[in-house]
């Protein structure tokens, strides 16, 4: 019987080929002198390609079975059926964007859901309007726009360079922050659950079987009391005395709010094991990344081009945050821009040094300072 390894190993085409032609051998047929193009040899080689193909397949079947090695739509079959859990889906960005009669020249006719796209950075990222509009003369109206891809590359900073993709002459679009929000956003974009933490969701599920409490156990009934949980710090060390345990909590945009603390502390309180210590739920504290660079362009993009894709670049470091808490290296943001289109060369001025987060930080984009040369 073929062991675990080798039912995983795949083969190339020339790795498939060279053990045909062994096993011919070993049967008494010379391969010497065939020509390339006789039905030996294409049948030998279409044989050897089939048999590296049926390699690839293979292991994709048995990783399919295991949780540790299985992916993507394999995934999507297995968690389900022993957790009975789903993939938390990606999330459209919504926001309000500012329409602005700039040029003097409405009124501007109603403009019906859909009918007005807006773009930003390079490759575009399209918003849509979702909601009817009209603009008075000299005026502006504050619209609820979508993106129409979803994932974290919709939740692009306040005051972005904004471009209609709809002719709309006389007029601008803006995305300031909406009154005390500090943000455009009314819905941060995310994209679909990760596999890592899919899987790390699903085995924390175990830990809620327990009789007592447990760190898994807490992780997994945050994300159920509000699926916009996404990172759980579990400080289990008896902060507050003997039997204490102090939970952190954010989303994929930043912090949790108020509510959301409230929700998930009174859905952990009624799943506190009895005779514990205290139990208290906090929204994770923050660190707010501001950076400071001269980006050195190669003269094939705009200048305002190159720093809304620095500023995607850095809001996108804090999105795709894994675990609260840890560091912010500064190599890492040297590669995040250095990435960025046209950019061929770069200085970084801030943050001077390796940035190490408090215990269970949140990390957050905050406004940069780019000068392109």
């Amino acid at each position: 019987m073929s062991t675990y390894a080798e039912i995983r190993t795949v083969q190339t085409e020339a790795e498939a080929l060279a053990d045909l032609l062994v096993e011919l051998a070993s049967e008494g047929v010379s391969y010497t002198g065939w020509q390339y193009t006789s039905i030996q040899s294409a049948l030998t080689r279409i044989a050897a390609r089939n048999k590296a193909a049926a390699t690839v397949v293979r292991k994709a079947v048995i990783d399919g079975g295991y949780t540790a090695t299985s992916r993507l739509t394999w995934l999507d079959a297995l968690i389900p059926g022993f957790w009975d859990l789903r993939r938390t889906p990606a999330v459209k960005t919504v926001g309000t964007f500012r329409i602005t009669d700039t040029a003097g020249v409405g009124p501007l006719a109603t403009k019906g859901v859909g009918e007005v796209r807006v773009t930003y950075g390079t490759p575009g990222i399209v918003f849509v309007n979702r909601e009817a509009f009209s603009v008075s003369l000299s005026s502006y109206a504050d619209v609820s726009f979508v993106a129409e891809v979803a994932g974290a590359a919709g939740n692009i900073p306040n005051s972005s360079t904004l471009g209609f993709v709809t002719a709309l002459p006389g007029y601008t679009v803006t995305n300031p922050a909406v009154g005390a929000t500090g943000t455009w956003i009314t819905i941060a974009g995310a994209a679909a659950e990760a596999d890592a933490f899919y899987i790390a969701r699903a085995l924390s599920r175990w830990g809620s079987l327990g009789a007592g409490g447990n760190t898994s156990a807490i992780r997994y009934r945050c994300s159920v009391a509000d699926s916009a949980i996404t990172l759980v710090g579990v400080d289990d060390a008896n902060p507050n005395g003997a039997g204490s345990v102090d939970v952190y909590i954010a989303t994929a945009a930043g912090t949790a709010s108020g509510g959301q603390v409230t929700t998930v502390d009174t859905y952990l309180q009624l799943r506190k094991a009895v005779g514990t210590g205290e139990l208290r739920t906090f929204a994770a504290p923050t660190y707010t990344n501001a950076a400071t660079s001269t980006l050195y362009s190669d003269g094939t993009r705009l200048s305002t081009d190159i720093e809304d894709d620095a500023d995607a670049a850095m809001a996108l470091l804090a999105s795709e945050q894994a675990a609260l808490g840890g560091y912010i290296y500064r190599a890492e943001l040297t590669q995040r821009l250095m990435d960025i289109a046209g950019v061929v060369n770069m200085t970084l001025a801030t943050p001077a040094a390796d940035v190490t987060l408090a215990n269970f930080a949140r990390i957050l984009d905050g406004t940069h300072t780019w000068t392109v040369a």
